[in-house]
């Protein structure tokens, strides 16, 4: 006869067992995540009512991604996620990402689905997703790019380069990047900052170069011609005051005329030395290029694993 923990285990198989039934594996993919936790005892009911609401939230995220709208879908199936972790829901998720080309992301959901140890006597929906996620993730490896970015023309002090905000520690390798649009931005300490945008191909390595070298319209000037100017100019001003004293009540046209060329000198010196300072300020302020390209399409991602759990 069959003992009392025989007896409990045949019961748990049977109530299990239409939770996990698919009746729709229309398409294929994968879902992954730490395996649930069995419920305490009296959780039962709890652990019911969280996994009927994953359900409903995952099958609104499939009609959002039937219709193509993807970051609608993902916040689906990440709530769906939250109550009940499956594997067929990471998945599906994992999916969201490859259409909204966040290969990055996806590569690393993927990656944890696949990695995944999957209990004894799983739902064969489980053993699926984790099939397809090694696949799909196979397919990411080869999409995502790589970005080289060469910084000429710098000083000698340290140069630090980010993309996208992020900061890039070696320059020496390719960076993986997601397919379109980023900003790389360069910076020498106490010197030029240059800014580009640029389109990075899916499946390609691009290279980007970026000087450092003061550009035209934003030089970085000697202060050299700004202190002779001040100087020409301070001894101009001066020169216009004394002969401007020396000619009041003196009927001196002389002195009146070097008073009025030395007053005219010292205002253009002293203009023309602070416009100088001024304008080599601005040029450690750097400057932006932007290049334009077209942004490559997005290819097809896998099918997507659906059914009951």
């Amino acid at each position: 006869m069959m003992n009392m923990r025989g007896i409990r285990m045949l019961l748990l198989l049977v109530a299990m067992g239409p939770a996990w039934a698919s009746p729709s594996l229309a398409q294929a993919g994968p879902r992954r995540e730490a395996p649930q936790p069995a419920p305490q005892a009296g959780g039962w009911g709890k652990a019911a009512v969280m996994k009927e609401q994953a359900r409903a939230l995952t099958h609104k995220g499939d009609e959002l991604y039937d219709d193509g709208k993807y970051e609608e879908a993902y916040y689906f199936y990440n709530e769906a996620l939250q109550r009940y972790d499956a594997p067929p829901i990471a998945f599906s998720r994992a999916l969201c990402l490859v259409k909204l080309g966040r290969l990055l992301e996806a590569r690393a959901q993927f990656t944890k689905l696949t990695e995944d140890t999957l209990p004894p006597m799983s739902p064969r929906e489980f053993i699926q997703a984790q099939a397809e996620a090694s696949v799909e993730l196979a397919k990411i490896r080869v999409r995502i790019p790589t970005l080289r970015v060469t910084v000429t023309d710098a000083p000698e002090v340290a140069v630090k380069v980010t993309v996208d905000g992020k900061d890039v520690p070696h320059l020496d390798g390719p960076i993986a990047v997601d397919p379109g649009e980023h900003m790389v931005i360069a910076s020498a300490q106490g010197g030029e900052m240059v800014a580009k945008a640029i389109v990075v191909p899916e499946g390609k390595t691009t290279r980007l170069e970026i000087s450092l070298l003061p550009s035209p319209l934003n030089p970085r000037r000697s202060m050299v011609p700004a202190i002779v100017a001040l100087g020409v100019g301070t001894v101009g001003l001066v020169t216009g005051l004394v002969t401007g004293f020396l000619a009041a009540g003196e009927d001196e046209p002389g002195l009146t005329a070097a008073s009025m060329l030395g007053l005219s000198l010292g205002g253009l010196g002293l203009g023309s030395g602070a416009t100088l300072l001024l304008v080599r300020s601005v040029g450690h302020s750097g400057h932006t290029t932007t290049q334009s390209a077209r942004r490559p399409p997005l290819d097809g991602a896998g099918l997507l694993l659906r059914g009951s759990f």
